[in-house]
């Protein structure tokens, strides 16, 4: 009986037994071999007839079985040519993700939250916003404006803005708005805003500001206010009278 040669994909320890497949991960360089090699890591056999190796594509990796899978979601199979195909996953940091095959991790959109890497990024919503890289959507701080969801930027002069509020607003009646580490204040007694007002304003003469009013209140007949920033009208003497918004009383002629 004639020998034959081992073909190659097997190996032949002994020559009385069949020719052995070459187990996974392995595979023979050439006919006659008594022994399987150990493929390099990245490597994919194509075929049985031992003829044609192919290199894991990027976005792939080899497994111990040097078998090419796709890259799973929140790893990142790189795409450079020493490392492609290789059994080198890397995990994705936090405030970025990938889909599966990716050779790159990809950064967590500004207006989006990726609380996991291997998830879709989530949109911010309500009075949330994030600028890019974040795990998590925040509020909007206190006297910030944050359009879109995706940027943030001081609330112009004589506006103001709640903690978690996307778009600021004139400063209410009453308040002031100068301070923007301070939500609106309330006008002191004796002092009086309207909305075009950057501070409280002293209430004048002739007139009283309780605290926290838009418009001074004018005196009423037979009362004054002889000073600014009073935030009441004082009765007229016995024997005097005054006119509304009075700075001051007169007497009453003789005869009234």
């Amino acid at each position: 009986m004639d020998c034959r040669i081992c073909p190659r994909s097997h190996y032949c320890p002994k020559t009385t037994a069949a020719p052995t497949p070459c187990p996974a991960g392995y595979q023979t360089l050439r006919e006659g071999q008594t022994s399987c090699n150990r493929m390099s890591p990245g490597w994919l056999y194509m075929d049985q007839t031992g003829l044609h190796f192919k290199k894991c594509v990027a976005g792939q990796y080899s497994d111990a079985a040097n078998v090419c899978k796709d890259c799973p979601a929140g790893k990142a199979c790189p795409e450079r040519h020493e490392d492609a195909g290789m059994n080198h996953l890397y995990d994705c940091p936090a405030g970025t993700y990938s889909n599966a095959t990716q050779t790159h991790c990809t950064p967590c959109p500004p207006g989006f939250a990726c609380a996991t890497t291997s998830a879709l990024p989530v949109a911010c919503t309500g009075g949330t916003y994030s600028l890019g890289g974040w795990t998590a959507c925040a509020d909007c701080p206190l006297n910030y404006q944050c359009p879109y969801h995706n940027s943030l930027s001081l609330c112009p002069v004589y506006h103001q803005s709640p903690l978690g509020e996307l778009t600021c607003t004139p400063c209410p009646a009453g308040k002031e708005c100068r301070n923007k580490k301070l939500a609106p204040q309330a006008c002191a007694a004796g002092y009086y805003a309207d909305t075009l007002d950057e501070r409280c304003q002293m209430c004048p003469i002739g007139h009283k500001c309780p605290g926290g009013g838009a418009v001074p209140e004018s005196c009423l007949a037979g009362t004054f206010a002889s000073s600014l920033a009073q935030d009441t009208c004082s009765d007229c003497p016995t024997g005097y009278f005054s006119a509304a918004a009075a700075e001051f009383c007169q007497p009453i002629p003789a005869g009234w």
